[in-house]
């Protein structure tokens, strides 16, 4: 890959936000996990439908695991984004911690730390990475070869596609 694997957000969360504005009612929370699934959205719509399609269609698709609770912040900043690639598809589990708005340490207080997929990663899975298990991938790197529809080797080397 060469894009961005992860990326480590501190916001405040939701709990401290509804008490802030005095809001009465119940309020949405939002775990990492549903981050990364705002990232692999916004992934998806980014690249074009055939892209999208043929994701949809070969890929290894994108499985989203629960949380992954620290204890502490220095668990936490020691953790990070995990991806594996299993049976089920490509896993995701971030390392997350939640902290109280009634904590004492108020710089700390009602604070949501998370590690999540960087989008630009999704999309380099989605074009590339999640497609080589089930899909013939060629990338193009010269201009003769792009214009022969030919493929070649990072060496400049051309060579023929191989037919399924």
């Amino acid at each position: 890959p060469i894009s961005t694997e992860h990326i480590s957000v501190k916001l405040k969360n939701a709990k401290a936000i509804w008490n802030a504005l005095k809001a009465q009612g119940t309020y949405q929370t939002y775990t990492c996990k549903d981050l990364n699934q705002l990232a692999i959205n916004l992934a998806l719509s980014s690249v074009p439908e055939k892209t999208r399609q043929r994701f949809e269609q070969y890929g290894t698709q994108f499985v989203l695991l629960d949380d992954k609770q620290a204890s502490t912040g220095f668990t936490w900043v020691a953790g990070t984004l995990s991806k594996d690639v299993t049976s089920n598809g490509y896993e995701i589990q971030s390392t997350s911690l939640f902290t109280d708005p009634d904590m004492k340490i108020q710089k700390f207080a009602g604070m949501q730390y998370c590690h999540i997929l960087s989008p630009a990663r999704a999309i380099d899975w989605i074009y590339v990475d999640g497609l080589r298990a089930n899909y013939n991938i060629c990338l193009l790197y010269t201009s003769d070869a792009a214009d022969d529809l030919l493929c070649v080797d990072l060496g400049g080397r051309r060579i023929i596609k191989k037919k399924k």
